[in-house]
Formats: structure tokens, C-alpha cells, sequence
């Protein structure tokens, strides 16, 4: 991977056809490989007016610990070409279905071993046929649900042996889906693993790997990692249109990749590093107690000066790219770069609320899981008021 990054690096230097935009601070260029590098270097596109905003719509959930809208901790959520809200509840092991008005319609499964019903389920998928693919990972198997909450069929999950509190897979526009999958015990190799909607054999795809800076704890009998707080991490998400993106969270560089293949566009944008303060220095070793409790010894030299650029990143479904900077915000509201599909940064939009794990996008609405003061959970329904972009 590093070696990669140099090579791609090197052409950067190589070639530069300087293609420019009115109203826009950067350049688009082209390698001889046929790789398109787009740097940001100023602000972006938007100004007051033009501005992109997100507003609360709705919010589904309670508090008083009953009903259908009272929910104990939310695996994932997923929405229908009617705006029907899915909301799979990890306590109970059930999928809770809403209309777009927030009004409960109906529940599916609940916890156990038999049809229709989950153990350790983490995840939900749409199929290009407009079918739910929800992965059920205690009973290994995917369970196929049509609108309607019936059943359609079951198929066997490739993956055995493998519980994570997410999924992060995927199916793309021609029925394929795609699992991510880290090798026991390694925290480099992993591999993307591919198959039709017939789950008959799958194809195995080398993935991005970085190796992070960690503490460790190795003896005879076990090995336990941590990452160095404020150093640079892997991130990535699955493009359903055939591309994997990611990148390492500093410098500010964000990789598209086609699926089993090439690098084809590079998203760089100039920022300035945030310090690691005494206070930062201070909560990230607390933090950290697990690790030493069991031995382990947290080096603070280790820590770097400097915060990355980002943490995750999410497209939505009209192919712009929603980056979460790391910044000196002093609430957990969340705040997002935008980039245009071509990779033009066109400036950074604040929600008025808390943004849990992966947002799902639909037109100009944004669906995410947020909490209140109390880590209760709530499904939010927004508006993404678009101002006028880049044409």
C-alpha cells in the first residue's frame, strides 16, 4: 500500500493538465496512467446564500421505554423508494418499519434461530430489485425481506466465525454484494469478497491495507492492539456504483478505486492540522485505562503533535462525497466537507444535531441515528436544503 501511495505520489509531480473551474479554487488534472487528481486549494464554492443546510424534519423514539418507537440501541436503518423508514433494533433482534410521516406500519422478526427471525444482526441492504438484504450474522446467513415484511428467501452467509457490531458491505447496481473481511489476528490483510445474489461462489479482491501506528500487548497467551490516539488511520466506503473510496486520515487525500482494479481519481484539499493540546494529550490516555488495566503501557511520546484531517466519509446517492473533518468543535453536532461528484470542494454544512455511526441519504433528505442527553436513541428524518453548486 505505501508502496502505491509513492508511485501514485511520483505521477503527481509528473503531469498536470491545470483544468480549472470559475468560482473555484483548484485544479483537475490528468496522469499518464489515466488517473484524475483534483486538488482544492482554497475555500469552497459556496458563499451565504448558495450555502448548503441540514434541517431536522422529524425524529422517531421515546423515552418512556415502550412501544414500537422506544428503542434500546439501533443497528442500522434503511429507506425505501416511499421514504419508509426500516429501523433494526439490536436489543430485540426485530426490523421496525415507519411510514415517512414517523407513523409505526409494522415489525419484522424478533430474536432467535428460526424463519424470519435474527441473532446478532448488523445490517441492511437494498437490492437492485428493491429487496431488503438484512445480514444475520449469529445465524450466518443473509434473510431476504420484500416491502411488504415478508420473507422471500434465505441464503447462507459465506462468513462464519466473524461478529463485528457493524456491517460494512455491500450491493452494487448489478446484484453483487460485497463483504469486507479482516483475517483473524491481523491487522493489516484484508480482502473484499464478491458474489452474485445467489451466494453460489465468490471472487476474492485485494483491499487497501495500512499499517497504523499501535500499542500492543503480546505474550504467550494473547495479543491486543490499540491505535496511537491522533495518528493517521485507514478509512474507507463502499460506491454501489462499483468503486471502493478511501484514504489515510492525514494528509487530506481521499482515493476512488474501481472494485478489483485501478485507482482512478484522487481527492486531495490543502487544511491546517490541529494541534493536540495537554487537554486532548490528557482525556486520550484516560481513554486507554482498558489497555493498561491489562498490562499494556501507553508511550505518550507516541502522540503526535498534530490531529489528522479527517475520520470517516459517506457518499450520498447523487455521488457527492460527505468527509467528517476533525475539527475544534465543541459539540457532538457533526460537521461535513462536501465535495461534487467530480471531487470540487464546495464548502462545509453543520447539522443542529448528533450524527451516530453511517447516515443514509435519499434526494435531499438525510436519515440518521442520533442520541439525546441520555444516550437515548432516535431516528432522525432531515432536509438537505441545497443551494446552487458548480454547473
Amino acid at each position: 500500500m505505501r508502496h502505491v501511495l509513492l508511485m501514485i505520489l511520483a505521477l503527481l509531480a509528473s503531469c498536470s493538465t491545470g483544468e480549472r473551474s470559475a468560482g473555484w479554487r483548484g485544479s483537475i488534472d490528468t496522469l499518464p496512467n489515466g488517473v484524475v487528481v483534483v486538488r482544492n486549494e482554497g475555500g469552497g464554492v459556496w458563499d451565504s446564500a448558495t450555502a448548503w443546510r441540514i434541517e431536522e424534519e422529524s425524529r422517531i423514539g421515546s423515552t418512556d421505554g415502550e412501544g414500537p418507537t422506544s428503542f434500546g440501541r439501533i443497528a442500522d436503518i434503511a429507506v425505501d423508494s416511499r421514504g419508509r423508514i426500516y429501523v433494526l433494533e439490536g436489543e430485540t433482534q426485530d426490523i421496525r418499519v415507519f411510514d415517512s410521516t414517523g407513523k409505526h406500519v409494522r415489525t419484522v422478526g424478533r430474536k432467535g434461530h428460526g424463519p424470519g427471525e435474527f441473532d446478532q444482526a448488523i445490517g441492511m441492504r437494498w437490492d437492485p430489485a428493491g429487496r431488503l438484504w438484512v445480514v444475520d450474522q449469529g445465524n450466518v446467513r443473509y434473510t431476504v425481506v420484500d416491502t411488504g415484511g415478508r420473507v422471500v428467501t434465505t441464503h447462507r452467509r459465506p462468513l462464519s466465525g466473524v461478529f463485528t457490531w457493524r456491517w460494512d458491505g455491500g450491493i452494487d447496481s448489478v446484484r453483487r454484494i460485497y463483504e469486507w473481511y479482516r483475517a483473524p489476528g491481523e491487522m493489516e490483510r484484508s480482502v473484499l469478497l464478491t458474489y452474485d445474489t445467489t451466494v453460489a461462489s465468490a471472487d476474492t479482491f485485494p483491499f487497501p491495507s495500512y499499517q497504523g501506528e499501535v500499542f500492543k500487548i503480546e505474550d504467550k497467551s494473547r495479543r491486543v492492539w490499540t491505535s496511537v490516539p491522533y495518528t493517521p488511520a485507514l478509512s474507507w466506503t463502499f460506491d454501489p456504483r462499483g468503486y471502493i473510496w478511501f484514504g489515510i486520515s492525514a494528509p487530506y487525500r481521499i482515493y476512488q478505486r474501481r472494485l478489483g482494479g485501478d485507482t482512478v481519481r484522487i481527492i486531495e484539499r490543502v487544511y491546517e492540522p490541529l494541534p493536540v493540546t495537554a487537554v486532548d494529550r490528557d482525556s486520550a490516555v484516560t481513554r486507554l485505562e482498558w489497555f493498561t488495566k491489562q498490562g499494556g503501557h501507553v508511550d505518550e511520546s507516541r502522540i503526535p503533535k498534530v490531529k489528522p484531517a479527517f475520520d470517516r466519509f459517506f457518499l450520498d446517492d447523487a455521488g457527492n462525497l460527505w468527509v467528517d473533518p476533525v475539527t475544534a468543535r465543541q459539540d457532538d453536532n457533526r460537521v461535513f466537507d462536501i465535495f461534487d461528484p467530480e471531487g470540487r470542494y464546495l464548502g462545509r454544512v453543520r447539522s443542529s444535531f448528533p450524527i451516530v455511526g453511517t447516515p443514509v441519504f435519499r434526494g435531499d433528505r438525510l436519515y440518521a441515528v442520533t442520541t439525546n442527553a441520555d444516550d437515548v436513541p432516535f431516528v432522525v428524518r432531515a432536509h438537505i436544503e441545497r443551494g446552487s453548486a458548480l454547473h
